[in-house]
């Protein structure tokens, strides 16, 4: 179960430039302490003056707020379509914000997609009022160190002492659409493929393929053992994604910024881009220049030997209960199904699980090797398996 919060926004209206306009702080920097809670990168901001909790998160191409936040805004609105990380649309309301703080820096007149937090559990679960997007952070210098749960931000990164050695180029989506994308390399002892990879740091995973880049991997032979399936494991902020065709597939090697990352799983995702995720500051402090174009990654060691095991299904959450996403295993689709509910896992019972503890804590198997999962199907009838990591 993935819950991702990508926003792409439609710019065929209205012209609009979501980074137009910010009036940004100058000569600063502020270091403010992040709480992890799953994945999700949460600071505290304030906004017009009143305190409030926001997800750092880079995949947002716009900040995305309470609506009520508008309710002290002098500035109109209107409306723009926004597409989530599953695909679907929904028209959301653009407004401004007259003040955005963070620590001491105060961003001023910032764009803001307005949403009804009451209706979304992903605000809700994570106790969250806000998205800090990519469209306030292009004018910033940010660094995220997991070593002292900090995130600085400033317009000076030579106050940051950064290695141009572990840099390389950071770019964007497009002008107006500032989501950020890095190279990264898959390799085998012959072949190479380079990637552009957006960095999404509201994602809870590692790595994440588009679907549709897939073919390109298999002919250079970069990875291995790849599975077919079909249904739907991630959430976004308009709701569930579609059931639809996904893969599974071992990676051997995979490079960011010279770091080398052996023995991954990956599934792909039926998105506009491949994403790395939140995971990646397990393994080294990150900064995202978005003013001079540059991504910094600073390994906590060069090589990293990942070794992914992975279950045969994945899990998700549709109409409040617990269920099973996506089989990867065919000798198990004579035992269950897509959309079958999971009753308990070791023991642990789902029966009527309370989404938000789903949501922040995850499924209770992620440190075990082998599992048993109560199962009841669409006829009521209920059996036992056991699944083990492969």
């Amino acid at each position: 179960m993935y819950l991702l919060a990508v926003i792409q926004l439609s710019y065929a209206q209205n012209n609009f430039n979501p980074s137009e306009g910010i009036i940004p702080p100058k000569d600063y920097s502020t270091v403010v302490p992040y709480e992890n809670i799953n994945g999700k990168f949460i600071i505290n901001v304030e906004v017009n003056g009143k305190p409030y909790r926001f997800v750092f998160d880079t995949g947002m191409s716009i900040t995305m707020v309470n609506k009520k936040m508008l309710d002290d805004s002098n500035h109109s609105t209107f409306s723009v379509r926004a597409t989530d990380q599953s695909g679907k649309q929904d028209s959301l309301l653009v407004g401004k914000l007259n003040h955005i703080r963070i620590g001491n820096a105060d961003f001023s007149e910032v764009p803001v997609l307005a949403i009804d937090i009451d209706e979304n559990p992903i605000f809700k679960c994570f106790n969250v009022d806000g998205y800090l997007g990519s469209n306030l952070l292009a004018h910033t210098v940010v660094r995220v160190s997991s070593t002292d749960n900090t995130i600085t931000l400033t317009d000076n990164p030579s106050t940051l002492k950064l290695n141009k050695e572990q840099s390389s180029k950071l770019f964007f989506i497009s002008e107006r659409n500032r989501l950020p994308l890095i190279n990264v390399n898959f390799s085998n002892d012959n072949d190479t493929v380079t990637e552009p990879v957006l960095f999404d740091t509201g994602a809870d995973y590692l790595y994440r393929m588009e679907r549709d880049n897939l073919p390109v991997f298999l002919e250079q032979g970069v990875v291995q053992d790849t599975v077919k399936s079909t249904g739907s494991s991630s959430i976004g902020i308009f709701g569930n994604a579609e059931t639809e065709a996904t893969y599974r597939a071992k990676i051997p090697k995979m490079e960011i910024n010279g770091a080398v990352f052996k023995g991954l799983q990956v599934e792909t995702i039926g998105n506009q881009n491949s994403m790395i995720g939140s995971r990646l500051f397990d393994f080294g402090v990150v900064t995202f220049d978005y003013i001079h174009s540059l991504f910094y990654f600073e390994p906590f060691n060069e090589v990293n030997e990942v070794n992914e095991k992975l279950f045969p299904i994945t899990p998700t959450i549709n109409d409040g209960k617990l269920v099973v996403g996506v089989i990867w295993d065919v000798s198990l689709e004579n035992q269950i199904s897509v959309g079958d509910q999971i009753l308990s896992i070791d023991n642990v019972d789902y029966t009527n699980p309370v989404i938000c503890d789903l949501v922040v804590k995850g499924v209770k198997f992620k440190d075990k090797d082998q599992i048993t999962l109560r199962i009841k199907n669409t006829h009521g009838e209920v059996k036992q398996i056991t699944l083990k990591r492969e």
